[in-house]
């Protein structure tokens, strides 16, 4: 790469690029999450997710499609610098300020556009827009810089995510964290993670709100088995205590199911990462006082995690889903990881 000379990788190591058509690896119940959530709580037989059922009940709207990929491989020495070893990252989307129907119009050229490209949309932690913003602040959210995120801080310290679904699934049990402001959130999405004295994906000391996607490179390379546990960084955190006004504790080597390179410290494919926001949303770390049934944890049948679905788990904890999960075992284990386009041969 210009500029880098990359340093704790093989001799002849470069950054790689591959932009083309890639199968879809992204799990998500669209329609379900999108709207809301239109899930019940329970098992039915109506096609609608089961909200405390399995992960995987088969509702991946966006399975079967593939996606235009740009996918980059960088050694990490060319991203870091002396300061910090946690990288962050977001994109944008921008399309011309002014369009008009093109009167002669082509099958290339629909409509004539001009003028300055004007940010539509961004993106670095999934679900942010969709979950967490609110509807009068969505489209001036999309317009906006990391830099400026202060502006929506009462989004993510009061979230109305987990009212509303206490709100539909009360009768299942689900009730609403009641640790004000959020700082859990906070950190998860804007600040970057600080917890039990480790530093996980804070780029600086005392850092503002920038929501953006963190990585902490200096974490290495978890065993395989923990690569594909689909919740993640999730699994790196022993189960929430019942003192009210505490979170739960951070510790790494104490679980077969922790990824420290998982969601929300970056983001692997194979993260079942709209799980994962739905049950930290609810209070996953938050005590089990002010959180009586926050997500679980670990997956169902991992140790600390429940024994079965539509049940409680440790601590009155529930497994909080989608009913789309992901699996990390059908990703490629090389470059560019994402698997070949639907109907290629």
């Amino acid at each position: 790469m210009p500029g880098c000379t990359p340093t704790g990788v093989g001799p002849g190591t470069h950054g790689r690029v591959f932009v083309g058509q890639r199968r879809e690896g992204f799990a998500v119940n669209l329609g379900g999450v999108f709207d809301t959530l239109h899930f019940t709580a329970g098992p039915n037989a109506q096609g609608i997710t089961d909200v405390i059922g399995p992960q995987q009940q088969g509702l991946n709207d966006v399975g079967n499609k593939n996606v235009t990929t740009i996918a980059l491989e960088v050694p990490a020495s060319c991203l870091v610098n002396a300061g910090s070893t946690v990288i962050g990252a977001w994109s944008t989307a921008s399309v011309r300020q002014a369009r008009v129907i093109n009167p002669t119009a082509t099958f290339g050229q629909p409509a004539r556009e001009g003028g300055p490209f004007v940010q539509v949309s961004r993106l670095g932690m999934p679900l942010v827009n969709e979950l967490v913003i609110g509807l009068p602040d969505k489209d001036r959210w999309n317009t906006s810089e990391p830099k400026d995120d202060a502006q929506w801080d009462k989004y993510f310290t009061n979230p109305t995510l987990p009212f509303v679904v206490a709100a539909m699934f009360g009768g299942a049990g689900v009730s609403e964290p009641q640790l004000f402001p959020r700082g859990d959130l906070e950190q998860i999405f804007n600040t970057g993670i600080k917890l039990s004295g480790i530093n996980v994906t804070q780029i600086s000391a005392n850092p503002a709100s920038a929501e953006m996607l963190r990585l902490n490179t200096a974490f290495g390379q978890p065993a395989a088995a923990a690569q594909n546990s689909a919740l993640g960084a999730l699994g790196c955190f022993d189960n929430p205590p019942a003192t009210a006004g505490t979170i739960a504790t951070l510790n790494p080597g104490g679980h077969a199911d922790c990824d420290t390179a998982g969601f929300p410290n970056g983001r692997r494919p194979g993260d079942d990462v709209v799980d994962i926001v739905l049950r930290a949303a609810q209070g996953a770390l938050i005590d089990t006082t002010d959180a009586p049934s926050g997500g679980c944890l670990h997956a169902v049948g991992a140790v600390g995690g429940p024994t079965t679905v539509d049940a409680p788990g440790p601590g009155g904890c529930l497994p909080i889903v989608d009913g789309a999960a992901t699996n990390a075992t059908t990703f490629l284990s090389v470059f560019p990881y994402l698997n070949p386009p639907l109907g290629a041969q």
